[in-house]
């Protein structure tokens, strides 16, 4: 399961990307926000942020992970359409963002999922072929 460990960026991200994948080279002003990863976009301070920074305008988001989950913003931002961005199945309150809740899993459940996707009735799973 994912663990977050504070000033590691290996380790520290929204659960899906970790903050050294997505800081990109020769980019010097990141933002961060508290939300889950699929919603980001749809999140208002997030876009509104993205207008700011193209209009030239200063941008408000914080400017540290610290500062993103401290203060008046330390409760997760939500999304605007959480049903479209698979949000509202996604449990704010830990760092898990839902990948892998295997915790119920019983042989039967699995035998059941990998008949669904041998017959491509999973439409949500990613499939990577490694050559």
């Amino acid at each position: 399961m994912y663990k977050r460990e504070r000033n590691d960026p290996h380790r520290e991200g929204d659960g899906r990307v970790p903050l050294a994948s997505a800081i990109l080279e020769n980019v010097g002003d990141f933002r961060y926000v508290y939300g889950v990863h699929g919603g980001l976009p749809n999140i208002p301070a997030v876009y509104e942020d993205v207008f700011r920074c193209l209009r030239g305008e200063a941008m408000q988001l914080p400017k540290t992970v610290a500062g993103a989950l401290s203060g008046h913003l330390a409760e997760p931002v939500g999304s605007e359409a959480p049903n479209l961005d698979g949000t509202l199945a996604v449990s704010t309150s830990s760092d898990d963002p839902g990948l892998w809740q295997i915790d119920n899993l019983t042989a039967g459940r699995m035998q059941e999922l990998q008949n669904m996707l041998a017959e491509d009735k999973l439409p949500g799973f990613g499939r990577i072929h490694l050559l």
